[in-house]
């Protein structure tokens, strides 16, 4: 009986915690290879991201991660064309991120941070509110002060964010926008 029951026993090749557990009752069959019991060592916790950007994460890259007030950086250890034959499907479409150096001690699994990817940067340039950008047929302008007088300015947008804008043509560092 004691060979019996050693024989039932599941023992994982790392330490760590459960984080996830197979809700087949006792006693039911589970498939060859089916996910029964997840493991992770909570000291090594990594970042997963399920954003629909989350494929423009490339290998390698470095990210900026706020966590709480806290900003950390880190890197991307997997996106979604390295996950694409993983069998959870909430993986395939995700981004991993180890934080460099030790996690912050409050740090518990299921916790949500922030990431930032910078996609390009530029110095020197002009940038605006969105907001102060009026367009019409294709055409983006934007409305100044010259000499007392609103004029509107055609303008030539560069680096566009959700929020801001970086004006490559038509616009110098100085000129009074209007706004509203």
């Amino acid at each position: 009986m004691d060979s019996q029951l050693a024989a039932t026993r599941i023992f994982s090749p790392i330490a760590g915690h459960v984080v996830f557990i197979t809700s087949t009752p006792v006693g039911e069959s589970v498939a060859a290879y089916q996910r029964i019991a997840l493991i992770a060592d909570v000291h090594e916790l990594m970042l997963q991201t399920s954003s629909g950007r989350a494929s423009e994460l490339p290998i390698g890259a470095r990210v900026m991660v706020t966590y709480k007030t806290q900003d950390l950086t880190g890197e991307v250890v997997a996106n979604p064309s390295t996950l694409s034959a993983d069998p959870d499907e909430t993986m395939c479409a995700s981004a991993l991120i180890r934080i460099d150096g030790a996690l912050p001690a409050e740090v518990e699994l299921g916790e949500d941070a922030r990431i930032r990817y910078t996609l390009e940067k530029r110095e020197n340039v002009v940038v605006v509110s969105r907001s102060w950008i009026d367009s019409m047929s294709g055409r983006y302008f934007v409305n100044v002060l010259e000499d007392g007088v609103r004029v509107e300015k055609d303008v030539e947008l560069g680096l566009v964010t959700d929020t801001e804008a970086e004006i490559v043509k038509g616009l110098t560092a100085g000129e009074q926008v209007i706004i509203g």
